[in-house]
């Protein structure tokens, strides 16, 4: 399974590693997070240890958890881009193929001036898991944090063809469809204040962050 997650990832990366985890060096535990060093403590149960850290989440994410409980079929710790990530092999809805999800490494990441601006509700969350996305497109789920950005760093057809009285300075993309759809929280108001920004429509105001967030990733899960 090994080999067949490097040739996968050797479509898109320079010279990944896919790490040998039955014992994992001293090295490396040193640069990832303790919960990410436990769940291959027993290599045997890390499928459900990481099942087990994800359900920490469940409240906020249950859809996602439910479906991870039951289609979770690796996961895995692999080197590309210069640093860690956990990769997880997520059985389709259909049932025919692996979609592979990514999570970069959160060590230290409450150290980040991106990490304060996260509202609490969130900050949990990206210290066991830098992002959760589809590796392939990176969209289809939270994006990491040092992707985030602002809408005010785009210029957006919608503006050109509708008055959109916001301020795009105070809206933080956290998920992206990767067709023009992006969720996004007020990082003044936090979770609060969170809308859907589309690229060529007017947005979708007033929504709630988590339960957007847990449809949309579970919509990825159709292939």
């Amino acid at each position: 399974m090994d080999n067949e997650l490097k040739k996968f990832l050797g479509e898109y990366f320079d010279k990944p590693e896919v790490i040998d985890t039955k014992i994992l060096s001293a090295d490396i535990t040193a640069v990832i997070p303790e919960v990410w060093a436990e769940i291959f403590k027993e290599n045997d149960s890390k499928i459900e240890r990481t099942i087990n850290l994800f359900s920490k989440f469940r409240n906020d994410l249950e859809l996602t958890y439910e479906y991870l409980a039951e289609q979770l079929e690796t996961i895995d710790l692999a080197y590309y881009f210069e640093e860690y990530h956990l990769v997880f092999g997520i059985r389709s809805l259909s049932g025919n193929q692996i979609l592979y999800y990514q999570s970069k490494n959160p060590k230290n990441i409450e150290l980040t001036e991106c990490f304060s601006q996260l509202p609490n509700d969130l900050k949990d969350f990206y210290t066991h898991f830098n992002g959760f996305n589809y590796l392939v497109s990176n969209s289809m789920g939270l994006l990491p944090i040092d992707e985030q950005e602002l809408l005010d760093e785009y210029d957006w057809e919608v503006l050109e063809e509708h008055d959109v009285d916001i301020d795009l300075n105070k809206f933080k993309s956290i998920f992206t469809n990767g067709a023009g759809g992006y969720i996004c929280f007020n990082r003044i108001k936090g979770l609060e204040e969170s809308l859907i920004w589309w690229a060529d429509e007017l947005p979708t105001m007033n929504i709630d962050l988590w339960a957007t967030v847990d449809t949309w990733i579970t919509i990825g899960f159709e292939d």
